[in-house]
């Protein structure tokens, strides 16, 4: 049996992503480790076995019949989130404006308390 151990680091550079990331998924419980002194290191078949899970997953969801879908066309799947990025722009946009509107009313209450006082 191979006993190859990796590093947080040599993990996270493996799979592309953060060392954050891969610590992440050790304290959640989603990669096994072991701790050497101060050190933690992934035994490397454990990592081996998580990425054949995560593919797995993603086969699953490719071909999973309830779901009625047979492949993942990437066209589609841009120009939904190019709609949903559109869609939040244009509420971020109307969020600006209502937000304006309630600066001015501020502003316009600040003024007449401000002539009120001055009045009395």
């Amino acid at each position: 049996m191979n006993h190859e151990y990796l590093t947080v680091r040599d993990v996270a550079q493996l799979l592309k992503v953060n060392s954050q990331t891969v610590r992440r998924w050790i304290w959640n419980g989603k990669l096994p480790y072991i701790k050497v002194g101060q050190t933690v290191r992934v035994p490397k078949s454990e990592l081996d076995g998580m990425v054949t899970r995560g593919q797995k997953r993603v086969q699953d969801v490719m071909q999973s019949p309830e779901d009625g879908f047979t492949s993942v066309n990437h066209v589609e799947l841009q120009t939904l989130a190019e709609s949903v990025l559109a869609q939040l722009d244009a509420a971020c946009e109307q969020i600006r404006a209502h937000v304006g509107e309630v600066e001015d009313s501020v502003n316009v209450l600040a003024r007449v308390r401000e002539s009120s006082a001055s009045n009395e």
